[in-house]
């Protein structure tokens, strides 16, 4: 039968998608899925704040569907973004801002070895933690500058994570993390073995010597195991020309990415800079649903808030 898509969705049903329907509805918008990473609470990361709005708002406003969230810690109480203290009530945790935004929310982790900090592996105890704050999904990656991590840390961390919980779990390289591997077809085939529901490649052209073939073949082998694929732009690319980033969209595109995410960048404000987050939306989906996404904004909160008589 038919399935609803993330295309469609919007408001706190769409801040509730989880599990089976959350993958179904990504699977079903073909390949027009986008996540929109931002800076957590404990970054250092240089924020542009003005108290009005703030990074993951910029986000969801300019065409985000998701909302991934670096340096955040699933087990601490309140906020897990910076710019939302002063609400009321502040949205806790990440279950909080996914209502607050009408979007699914999740937090990054890492490998579950000994150079991440603890509050940032993917183990039992975060795992849990995880769930319990709300997150809708998990991301399991390499941060830079922790040295040379491997997939195989990787394919380790899934499995301590399983532990844990069976929230939707992406996992793999963003980018070389330190150590240049292949993305061969039997890498992808690991990833889903060890537990993960989704696997991550870099976009053609984001990391040296990854070819589109070789992408597409790493993407193939994944959907062939029964995952879906992440693609990824984690190269500081993400602050390119938006030439550059729609080329870039289009790469990830015929590679097969089920889902695109755009990393930060560093940008002042701790989000993917608007205008190109914008433009791979409409490369990959179009003016008529980019701008669907970015309209439905205001019909978040309509019918539970103080203000509707």
């Amino acid at each position: 039968g038919y399935k609803m898509r993330i295309l469609e969705m919007y408001g706190q049903e769409f801040a509730r998608l989880r599990g089976k329907a959350l993958i179904e509805a990504i699977l079903s918008s073909e390949g027009r899925t986008l996540i929109a990473e931002v800076e957590g609470i404990s970054s250092s990361a240089p924020y542009g704040y003005d108290r009005h709005a703030n990074g993951a708002e910029y986000s969801a406003a300019f065409g985000a569907d998701l909302i991934i969230v670096n340096n955040a810690t699933p087990s601490l109480p309140g906020p897990v973004i910076p710019g939302i203290d002063d609400l009321s009530p502040v949205p806790e945790g990440f279950g909080g801002l996914a209502r607050f935004l009408g979007r699914p929310c999740a937090p990054i982790l890492e490998p579950n070895i000994s150079v991440v900090p603890d509050k940032m592996r993917a183990n039992r105890q975060n795992g849990i933690a995880a769930e319990a704050s709300g997150a809708n999904f998990a991301v399991l990656t390499a941060n830079p500058n922790r040295g040379c991590i491997s997939h195989k840390d990787i394919f380790m961390s899934i499995s301590s994570f399983r532990e844990g919980t069976d929230m939707v779990l992406f996992a793999g390289k963003m980018h070389h993390s330190g150590c240049v591997e292949d993305f061969s077809p039997s890498i992808a085939k690991q990833y889903i073995q060890a537990g993960a529901d989704g696997v991550i490649i870099p976009v053609p052209g984001t990391v040296p010597g990854l070819t589109e073939d070789a992408a597409q073949a790493f993407a193939y082998a994944a959907h062939e195991e029964g995952g879906i694929v992440l693609s990824s732009i984690t190269t500081s690319q993400e602050g390119s020309d938006i030439e550059t980033i729609r080329r870039l969209a289009l790469s990830a595109k015929r590679i097969g990415a089920d889902v695109h995410h755009i990393s930060t960048a560093g940008y002042p404000f701790g989000s993917p800079p608007p205008e190109n987050l914008y433009a791979y939306s409409v490369a990959i989906r179009g003016i008529r649903h980019t701008w669907n996404r970015m309209s439905r904004n205001l019909r978040n909160h309509w019918g539970n808030s103080s203000y509707v008589d």
